[in-house]
């Protein structure tokens, strides 16, 4: 089997799940090719072939033209650079002439549709989370959706919530399948938090981009009250690995509440760093939200890779998180904006370091079961197969 991947860039760091679904399907035997127009993190993600489409420059006449009829409201997209990156793709299919093509992100599966169409080439596409919660906030990416539902031969969302955003849209229910990201358990360690508490300094650990949909912000005031009520006990600790928009706010807020001292703020890092943390840290807490352009996060890899290191996890109830951290037994969620909560949460593990053993166990069990990566690149080929049937082939080419 040939399976030609559609991405935007390859690798970006904060998508480590799409690189490691590649590199595992290689390892059995998949003929595996990567179509972008931005090739990143070389050394960090070492993997070909990748077939990179040459983009004209931002400044092309063709591409200015383009950016113009946007600002004019004559358009509602750059349909020039569109047309040019389906341009690239044709060639580059043309070239490789593989059994499927698979795009990641519904945005990109939308520019592919069209050429996998004429080539008649069946196209799978991934959902992940901004595609179908901002996105879809505007009534053209609606519309482009349902363009796309009617090409598409097999939708997968990675999480029950993503996959109920799918019929609305237009995709019927028969082309709908669930695939969890998975994780490299070889890769990640299991070890027990407790054994590394001295009784007194509880380390609690963020890893996310800061934006929006992640609420750093909602996890350093929730931190500061959990500080100041455990102050007499213990020493409480937190750091946030990831950079964004919110950068400037964050370290304003950490400032403000006079936490300099207590949270270490270290940017981006490597996945090599972040396992290291994860074996270094007690508590992982995130504190997802829905942000007000609608954006939210998927699935959630973070999670599954700490619970997959033995931490316990302290997050809201949003998207697909509950699918990976299972409240009161992997860890503990509490609503969207729920500050005090969170707080609470952060305060009762604290004061309970005993219990992280048992709760980090029921983790790296429960992502074992769910979400091993040989289990979800098993399924993930398995219904590759299924959309390269001869009846879904017969049924493909009649439509």
């Amino acid at each position: 089997m040939r399976i030609a991947h559609v991405v935007n860039a390859f690798s970006v760091l904060s998508e480590t799940f799409i690189f490691d679904s590649i590199v595992d399907s290689v390892r059995r035997g998949v003929d595996s090719h990567v179509i972008t127009h931005r090739r990143e993190n070389i050394r960090e993600r070492p993997f070909e072939p990748v077939h990179l489409i040459s983009m004209p420059s931002r400044w092309h006449v063709e591409r200015v033209l383009s950016r113009l009829s946007v600002i004019l409201k004559l358009s509602e997209s750059d349909q020039q650079y569109t047309a040019m990156l389906r341009r690239g793709l044709k060639q580059r299919l043309e070239e490789l002439r593989p059994d499927v093509v698979h795009a990641h992100f519904g945005d990109i599966g939308w520019t592919v549709a069209p050429v996998a169409t004429a080539l008649r080439i069946p196209l799978v596409v991934t959902f992940y989370g901004y595609d179908v919660s901002l996105l879809t906030r505007r009534e053209s990416w609606r519309r482009r959706f349902g363009e796309l539902a009617d090409r598409t031969d097999l939708a997968i969302g990675i999480s029950d919530h993503i996959c109920q955003k799918l019929p609305p849209l237009g995709f019927g229910a028969h082309k709908i399948k669930k695939l969890y990201l998975g994780v490299d358990l070889g890769a990640i360690p299991y070890s027990d938090p407790f054994r590394r508490f001295d009784g007194r300094t509880v380390r609690y650990l963020h890893v996310g981009r800061l934006v929006a949909k992640k609420s750093p912000i909602n996890l350093v005031k929730s931190f500061a009250i959990a500080r100041a009520a455990l102050s007499s006990d213990y020493d409480a600790k937190l750091t946030i690995v990831g950079d964004g928009p919110l950068r400037a706010e964050v370290v304003a807020t950490i400032d403000s509440l006079g936490l300099r001292a207590s949270i270490d703020l270290l940017g981006p890092t490597d996945h090599q760093r972040v396992l290291e943390l994860y074996a270094a840290s007690h508590v992982y807490t995130q504190h997802c939200v829905t942000a007000e352009n609608g954006d939210q996060e998927g699935m959630g890899l973070s999670f599954a890779e700490a619970s997959a290191s033995g931490l316990p996890i302290i997050s809201t109830v949003h998207n697909g998180i509950p699918e990976v951290v299972i409240h009161g037994k992997s860890g503990y969620l509490v609503a969207e904006g729920d500050v005090q909560g969170m707080a609470d949460q952060m305060i009762s593990a604290a004061r309970n370091p005993q219990s992280w053993t048992q709760v980090g166990l029921a983790g790296r069990e429960h992502i074992q079961e769910q979400f091993s990566l040989p289990k979800q690149t098993d399924k993930y080929l398995a219904l590759l197969k299924d959309v390269l049937s001869p009846a879904a082939n017969t049924l493909r080419i009649g439509t």
